[in-house]
């Protein structure tokens, strides 16, 4: 029998909250319940934060005793979720949404910020992960001790190059390139827990940790190149097979951080995320969405005035939200920076020819395209002579029939 949703009251902030019941076999289909609450309440639950993936396959789960159809990713997350004899209460988009109701979709994407900013905790599926990410953890775990350094049989310098390897693996998860996971990460008012099978972590003070040990470990290599310089006219071939290693070393932990992406090192919970519309997209321009209303949608939490301008709506076209878009982030921001980060809707073959000369793109989807671009932005955050570097308390005068 399939699931049949219950009619939710936007005006009351109401949503659904699904409750994961417990079983001591692993192996056991996964069950819950649905039930309804108010925001305007005090609710004690955690929000999911994960990628959907493949929608065309589904497993099925037994919600209220009718089956539904989750994608393999999400029945991971709800299985590594599940304790052996206490109930769990999440929200998680896919469940707690009537996906094929597009009014409740419009009025709960409204409600986003609120649900992962009132949260108890935000718990972060990383998904599948190579076997190397997990070092990182490993290392975090016994770094107290110097456990880890000390199990692989390496030098510190080594060591430290081992766990870069896995941290670009940490990075490379789907996760951290799919745009809704981008403002409910930095919603979360508290540290977000990740988690990949059965194991949590907290990424912020992995890296934060690793940061330290690059750190001096780039020291290091500095003060051995000095020291090996000094003794240049008294080469022998081992000290330049060392001189070559460490300036090796080095390049690879430059490109660790150069790697890492920046939005993910949130390591102050709380911390305030950029509230501009135009500075959230051009930062997030390398994730991507199945819907392309979402390059928009999925930042609206972060950006109330936009949210309040144009509420969202999945009835509209791709070029009317591209066009209010555009409008907004030039008229209400005077942000001309997005012209840096975006191509004109004119160069586009994902907009039509009605619109104004001026309005951008949003939605292009090849990441190699979208990576260049960002790598131009961030390049001009750099420049002085900025090209698109607005007047202060001036903003520009656009009009539609240009």
């Amino acid at each position: 029998m399939p699931l049949s949703y219950n009619k939710l009251d936007p005006s009351a902030k109401q949503i659904r909250l699904l409750t994961i019941f417990p079983d001591e076999n692993d192996e056991n289909p996964v069950r819950a319940s649905l039930h309804t609450v108010s925001l305007n309440d005090t609710c004690d639950f955690e929000a999911l934060s994960y990628v959907w993936g493949d929608t065309s396959v589904t497993v099925d789960i037994s919600v209220d005793d009718c089956i539904v159809g989750v994608t393999p990713n999400l029945h991971a997350f709800l299985r590594g979720l599940r304790q052996p004899d206490t109930e769990r209460t999440v929200w998680v988009d896919y469940v707690c949404i009537n996906q094929g109701d597009i009014s409740e979709r419009n009025s709960q994407v409204v409600l986003m910020y609120q649900i992962y900013s009132t949260a108890r905790s935000v718990v972060a599926w990383l998904g599948d992960l190579e076997p190397v990410a997990l070092k990182l953890v490993e290392w975090f775990h016994a770094n107290e001790d110097g456990l880890y350094i000390a199990s692989t049989g390496l030098g510190p310098l080594e060591s430290i190059l081992v766990l870069c390897v896995a941290a670009k693996a940490l990075c490379a998860a789907q996760y951290w390139h799919r745009l809704w996971t981008f403002q409910e990460w930095h919603l979360s008012r508290n540290a977000v827990v990740c988690m990949h099978e059965k194991t949590t972590f907290t990424i912020g003070n992995i890296f934060k940790q690793l940061y330290q040990e690059i750190f001096v470990a780039r020291i290091f290599i500095a003060s051995m190149l000095g020291e090996a310089s000094s003794e240049a006219n008294t080469y022998t071939e081992n000290l330049y097979k060392n001189i070559l290693l460490l300036r090796a070393m080095q390049q690879d932990l430059d490109s660790l951080l150069n790697k890492i992406p920046r939005d993910i090192l949130r390591l102050n919970p709380g911390t305030p995320c950029p509230s501009g519309l135009g500075d959230l997209l051009l930062l997030t321009v390398d994730r991507l969405c199945s819907n392309r209303l979402d390059n928009v949608y999925a930042l609206y939490g972060l950006s109330p005035s936009a949210r309040e301008t144009y509420p969202p709506d999945y009835r509209k076209t791709i070029s009317q939200v591209s066009h209010e878009t555009t409008s907004f982030v030039l008229g209400h921001e005077a942000n001309m920076s997005i012209f840096n980060g975006f191509d004109f809707s004119f160069n586009s073959f994902n907009q039509d020819d009605s619109l104004p000369s001026w309005v951008v793109d949003f939605t292009t989807k090849d990441p190699e395209h979208r990576a260049k671009m960002q790598q131009s932005f961030s390049k001009s955050l750099y420049l002085n002579n900025a090209p698109w570097k607005p007047i202060q308390d001036l903003a520009p005068i656009i009009t539609d029939d240009m």
